[in-house]
């Protein structure tokens, strides 16, 4: 899914968030790729753990081999998708991240077999495809037996999240290293998450329709972690206010939601009558009508010039509290809540008006959102 770009976005953000007071460039980059390293370790260990406890729900009493042997190696099924992506030559610090993977992990292959693998289709670049390759038309061993294993535990296709989102962080971290504006990790994330729900569809013939990769909570308990979320940082800050903050996240998702309605392609009435629905549906009562905030947006009342003023003070005030709070994350649940929020609303409009513009709207807003509010940020705290 798309939302590995906002998380590449995120864990950058949080990193220059922690640091954001050290003067000397050269240090604050040593202390990225140092984050990157322990994420990548940390990512390592929950993928092993989750794939053996989905592999244990099945049968406690034995492991497959294609499961131990696949969670070994798909920390380097992920250095072999970045480095082939790259041209196959690892910067210094890659490099020496694969020094020290190598060096600790029983691998079946040497770190330089494994470099010989790169672009090729040698008897390790072929061993290792056998095993954890996985495209849209393709599942290796490891995959299908993972599958099986969850059917045999009448587990849910949701469960892959535990493997898809730690393996998305090595990728990401990895490719990162050495070039901080590298952008590969997202394509690459895309790609795997898509083979993987296209193939345990497969595997369990089901309509895609039944499985909702991103959305595993409905995007009203998004919205509510995200009322949540504001509160806790906006009382840890100190402010004293809560009825002021509530209003103010009601107008925040009013304008969220009329800037998703209002990027479609439908008629203004159209467009006015689904903002009404959709402020129905969250149950946001502010007085007026969806029909009553378009004709406020289109005459550039005042009322207009609040809502389009919201669009990044939340986020302002989010990173703020944030940094208030030494909270370094909130910003990042806050994003990744919103966008859950935006992608689930989103899905829900695609199926109901196909074709009317919907369905490439919320990982770029929220991505632009976060952005501008952080540079925003960044020019006050530098003065």
């Amino acid at each position: 899914m798309d939302f590995w770009n906002y998380l590449m976005f995120g864990t950058a953000l949080e990193l220059w968030d922690s640091h954001r007071e050290m003067e000397d460039e050269e240090e604050r980059q040593a202390l990225f790729y140092q984050k990157c390293r322990e994420d990548f370790a940390a990512a390592a260990t929950d993928l092993h753990g989750s794939i053996v406890g989905i592999s244990e729900q099945a049968n406690s009493s034995y492991i497959p081999f294609e499961i131990l042997d696949g969670s070994a190696m798909l920390p380097v099924y992920a250095f072999k998708k970045v480095l082939d992506a790259q041209g196959g030559c690892p910067s210094p610090e890659q490099d020496e991240l694969l020094d020290l993977f190598f060096s600790r992990i029983e691998s079946e292959f040497t770190k330089y077999e494994f470099l010989a693998s790169l672009n090729s289709n040698n008897r390790v670049s072929q061993r290792m495809n056998a095993l954890v390759g996985i495209s849209e038309s393709f599942a290796g061993e490891f995959w299908v037996t993972l599958f099986k294993a969850i059917n045999v535990a009448n587990g849910d296709e949701k469960v892959l999240s535990k493997i898809t989102v730690p393996f998305s962080t090595l990728v990401i971290c990895f490719a990162v290293l050495g070039n901080l504006q590298s952008e590969i990790g997202v394509s690459i994330c895309e790609d795997f998450v898509n083979a993987v729900y296209k193939q345990i569809i497969l595997c369990r013939n089901l309509p895609e329709s039944e499985v909702d990769w991103f959305g595993e909570i409905h995007y009203l308990e998004h919205k509510k972690r995200m009322e949540n979320l504001a509160i806790v940082l906006f009382a840890e800050a100190g402010e004293q206010d809560e009825i002021d903050i509530r209003e103010k996240l009601d107008y925040f998702f009013v304008t969220i939601l009329y800037d998703l309605v209002n990027a479609s392609t439908m008629t203004i009435p159209d467009k006015a009558r689904i903002l009404d629905e959709l402020l129905h549906k969250c149950s946001i009562k502010l007085g007026f009508s969806g029909q009553e905030v378009f004709r406020q947006m289109e005459d550039r009342t005042v009322f207009y010039d609040f809502i389009c003023s919201l669009r990044d003070t939340l986020f302002v005030l989010i990173l703020y509290w944030s940094a208030t709070t030494e909270s370094k994350s909130g910003v990042v649940e806050f994003g990744l809540e919103c966008f859950g929020f935006l992608g689930g609303v989103e899905r829900e409009l695609v199926k109901a008006n196909p074709s009317r513009g919907f369905g490439q709207f919320s990982r770029q807003y929220v991505i632009d959102r976060l952005s501008v509010s952080t540079n925003w940020c960044r020019e006050k705290w530098n003065k």
